[in-house]
């Protein structure tokens, strides 16, 4: 997977000492001898090293792929490591602070074995704890031995058990749950850390604000950026972009610290975009804070939320439309805490409730063609197409709510032109929110009336991987109804996009008293922001001296995915979570348990295309934690993932998972 080059490594480069010529594979794919001396190490192009001879500057880069590393360092390090029993092959890593690490393979004979195997996170940390802990007086060798590999990187036989204290299943594949793009929604309800992570890194900079569009109303996320998330029940609120969801029959939860002794933990050091090591679950804990302990401001799950729900938009207004045309608009609350849901309008006609939804947070994807973009809409859990309008919801859930203003025309129990107001009132347990509806109805049928196909697009965000090509069009038809007794030339053009989006006017000629179809030709482009936005995208149609307008919601929902597995291997009990963001960070979150009294230790290894991408290891200690259950996680910016990210999940990744006794 490539890698970006980091130009700030130009500052202070470590050094490495060969003592003996190694071959090595160039950039190029062609064979390359290093010469005996000393050479600064620094990233290449892609996942690739660049080797600086001291004595003369000449530079050659050498390939090199990724590794798994268990250490902390304050500066870049480059290593030399062999494995214990090998004498042919060396291993140049690089770790760098950011949790960035790169390993070449190079060979003294210049033979090489088929399929190259990259040191796992035991062998790079054992040599990284060399280096760093060595006394002055006594350096580490310029070859650091480690042990061989714990587990090769294919699935092996279980052994044979000698005994309720013996197990070792070897590594496995593990079954993948299906790979879920999710929502701000999701997030709300079963990670809010995540959201705490995201703010943080507003706050320092490290995010745009609009990235945060889509989590909250703007008052709302205002009031969030102004809190500190330094303060102690903060961060144990913010264990960075982990999902560690309330506990469930299917996945076990933390609810006390492990007491067995355990490595030190997986970390990287903080740096914009980059998602920090979460700390270790408190003592006792029984359930993470939710989405109204965030917006409350508290760890406390029963303090009531703000009287006012969420709310987006915080106006409906249908704007001004003919008889036999009908407009809708989605409006969406977020329901504060976990309540049952009465929905109601003031007056009914003509605006009415079509539908009312309560979402999972997961996204349904509906395929379009290549150059379009891709439909999406959220799964719901509940959903009512009648009366009465009474559903329930959990806190941070999106709920829906489909409101049409229809007005129609005629002598007997018609509806007057002008303008019609009223509201849509949802409210719950000691909660509620007000939406004010407006639209004006200009009577019978006159001239050239615009209609559109949808009044609410939902799309999943198409990420600029390659600024040339990620520009999809927007599904989206204008039909136009002529009511007069003369064809009318006509020309659409958008009415004032956002910069993001585009649309060239076009001209066409609606036949007299007759319709015309016309497929808009709307473009969004590159979205710098992982996350979603929200346009109003208004268009305009004219003739005759005639000018006439109608709008539609774009939704833009940002492409994270979540790739769940969950079962029991031997005597271990596993549920993990491995997310990735189109802007290279991933993070995982491993919970194993053991139903064996033996002390166990659990390995998960998450890999692509041949490459391990992640791995933690549990160390279970069947006594103290019979019933329990032990949490681990990490994680951090990888950009061979961007890079890879529109044909990450084409192949099926493959997880592999071990439970062995210590």
């Amino acid at each position: 997977l490539p890698m970006l080059t980091d130009a700030a490594e130009t500052v202070t480069l470590p050094t490495i000492e060969l003592a003996r010529p190694l071959h090595f594979i160039a950039a190029d794919g062609s064979d390359v001898v290093i010469t005996p001396g000393v050479y600064q190490v620094a990233r290449g192009t892609a996942s690739n090293l660049m080797l600086t001879r001291q004595e003369d500057q000449r530079a050659i880069e050498i390939q090199a792929g990724f590794t798994s590393y268990g250490g902390v360092l304050d500066a870049p390090t480059a290593l030399l490591i062999a494995e214990d029993g090998e004498d042919d092959e060396l291993h140049l890593v690089l770790l760098s602070p950011d949790g960035e690490h790169r390993d070449a393979i190079g060979t003294v004979s210049g033979t090489r074995a088929r399929g190259a195997r990259y040191l796992d996170q035991r062998q790079t940390g054992y040599a990284s704890a060399m280096a760093r802990y060595a006394k002055p007086q006594s350096p580490p060798p310029s070859t650091i031995r480690v042990p061989p590999a714990s587990a090769p990187p294919i699935a092996q036989q279980p052994s044979a058990q000698a005994g309720q204290d013996r197990e070792d299943t070897g590594f496995v594949p593990a079954p993948v749950g299906p790979v879920t793009p999710v929502a701000w929604s999701y997030l709300r309800m079963h990670a809010p850390e995540q959201i705490v992570s995201a703010l943080k890194k507003v706050q320092t900079g490290a995010l745009n604000a609009a990235a945060l569009e889509g989590l909250a109303a703007p008052e709302q996320i205002q009031s969030l950026l102004a809190r500190s998330y330094q303060d102690p029940p903060s961060t144990v609120m913010s264990r960075g972009l982990g999902l560690v969801g309330p506990p469930s029959a299917s996945s076990p939860y933390v609810r006390q610290a492990p007491s067995s002794p355990s490595p030190p933990p997986i970390a990287t050091a903080p740096s914009p975009g980059v998602v920090t090591q979460p700390s270790a679950p408190t003592p006792g804990t029984t359930e993470p804070p939710g989405w109204s302990s965030l917006i409350s401001g508290s760890l406390n799950r029963d303090v009531v939320a703000p009287t006012q729900a969420d709310f987006t938009p915080r106006q409906a207004d249908f704007g001004s439309i003919w008889d036999g045309q009908v407009t809708r608009k989605e409006i969406r609350i977020v329901v504060p805490h976990d309540s049952g849901i009465t929905l109601s309008l003031g007056h009914n006609r003509p605006f009415r409730i079509v539908k009312a939804l309560t979402a999972t947070g997961f996204m349904k994807l509906i395929r379009t063609t290549p150059a379009g973009a891709t439909l999406a809409e959220q799964e719901p859990t509940a959903t009512l197409t009648q009366p009465p309008w009474n559903l329930s919801g959990r806190a941070g859930q999106d709920l829906w709510v489909v409101i049409e203003f229809a007005p129609h025309a005629g002598l007997v129990g018609g509806d007057s032109a002008g303008l019609y107001k009223t509201a849509l009132t949802v409210s719950g347990n000691k909660w509620e929110a007000s939406i004010p509806l407006t639209g004006y109805f200009n009577g019978v049928k006159i001239g050239v009336i615009p209609m559109l196909q949808s009044h609410d697009v939902h799309v999943i965000n198409p990420f600029h991987f390659d600024p040339t090509q990620c520009a999809v069009h927007i599904p989206q038809t204008l039909t136009l109804l002529n009511a007069t007794q003369v064809p009318q030339p006509v020309v659409v053009e958008p009415a004032g996009f956002p910069g993001n989006l585009s649309m060239p006017p076009l001209s066409v000629t609606v036949p007299a008293g007759g319709t015309q179809h016309v497929a808009l030709p709307i473009t969004l482009h590159c979205l710098s922001e992982m996350w979603s936005r929200t346009f109003e995208l208004p268009v305009k149609i004219r003739y005759a001296g005639q000018e006439r307008q109608t709008s539609f919601t774009l939704v833009v929902y940002p492409y994270m995915y979540r790739i769940p597995t969950q079962g029991t291997i031997g005597s271990c009990k596993y549920a993990a979570e491995f997310w990735t963001y189109p802007d290279g960070n991933f993070h995982l979150t491993v919970t194993a348990s053991t139903s064996s009294a033996w002390q166990r230790e659990f390995d998960y290894a998450f890999y692509f295309r041949g490459q391990k991408v992640a791995a933690l290891e549990l160390y279970l200690d069947g006594v103290a934690q019979l019933g329990t259950g032990v949490q681990k996680s990490y994680g951090f910016r990888m950009p061979g993932l961007e890079a890879n990210y529109m044909q990450l999940f084409a192949e099926k990744p493959d997880i592999r998972l071990r439970c062995v006794s210590r």
